[in-house]
């Protein structure tokens, strides 16, 4: 078996493994469930799968059975750590990004009317149950994503072909993991391929520039956790929202031309602070 794995071609071995580390997030939406069913006044699956976590990323950072593949998970983690003026750069990068990006969906949304997506009924759900939950779903979502496409996937097929074939590879892949997020709007689903390769580009490029899936995992999970808060206070006040201001739609058209070049900039600056980093042991990379 070793030996035909180690014949396929590094796509799909990269794609196979990205995709197994990503079943590792399956536990949440069941413990989640359960939590939601007994004892909803105590988020107590935050606690269990906070545990699970841990033990999850200490194996794939390259602890645990068998040794045989300890140097191959630790360097597939690609877990390793950064200075602080990095830090600084990734967040200016990847936040001029988004801002560009984001502005740029408000347009297209305007336009072209895309639904919202539904946030759960929890309004039988204590306050602090609630905002345990997106805070929980928001940390599940940037420390899988983030380690299993861009760390097991983008990592060997940016080794092997370059990292815009890797973009691309693992954009398609983090587009299909978020189809239940457009169930009954397919149309949208397949018109918004774009917003995921872009998303996918801006995590990915982190990870590429710094080889580190770090920035990446605290921004996307800061992320999604505003996203949450934001849907979570528009469903429980739909009912007293009105339409949107007349001046939203030219003020997105200014993010988009401002901050798209100025993230390819801050990018470029990124990638020029990276590479002056001296290389670090594997003692300093997490684990």
């Amino acid at each position: 078996m070793l030996a035909v794995w180690q014949r396929l071609p590094v796509v799909v071995r990269a794609i196979v493994l990205g995709m197994l580390v990503m079943l590792l997030a399956i536990p949440w939406s069941i413990l989640a469930a359960v939590n939601f069913s007994l004892y909803p006044a105590i988020p107590w699956s935050v606690a269990v799968m906070a545990l699970y976590m841990w033990l999850c990323w200490r194996y794939l950072g390259g602890r645990g059975w068998p040794s045989s593949t300890a140097d191959s998970r630790h360097r597939s983690l690609r877990a390793r750590r950064l200075s602080g003026r990095t830090w600084l750069w990734c967040i200016l990068a990847f936040g001029l990004g988004t801002v560009g990006l984001n502005a740029f969906q408000f347009i297209f949304n305007s336009i072209f009317k895309v639904p919202k997506e539904p946030f759960p009924n929890v309004a039988a759900l204590p306050l602090v149950t609630v905002l345990a939950y997106i805070l929980m779903v928001a940390i599940v979502a940037g420390v899988y994503e983030e380690a299993a496409f861009r760390g097991y996937m983008q990592g060997p097929i940016e080794r092997r072909h370059g990292p815009w074939v890797a973009y691309l590879v693992v954009g398609i892949f983090f587009w299909l993991g978020h189809s239940t997020h457009f169930v009954g709007h397919w149309g949208f689903y397949f018109a918004y391929v774009w917003y995921f390769l872009a998303v996918s580009i801006l995590f990915g490029a982190l990870a590429y520039l710094t080889d580190s899936i770090l920035p990446g995992i605290v921004l996307h999970a800061l992320g999604d956790a505003i996203q949450g808060l934001v849907q979570w206070w528009q469903s429980t006040h739909a009912s007293r929202a009105g339409g949107q201001p007349e001046w939203l739609l030219p003020l997105a058209v200014a993010g988009v031309v401002v901050c798209a070049p100025a993230a390819l900039w801050a990018y470029g600056r990124l990638g020029v602070v990276a590479r002056r980093e001296k290389p670090q042991s594997d003692s300093d990379a997490t684990a």
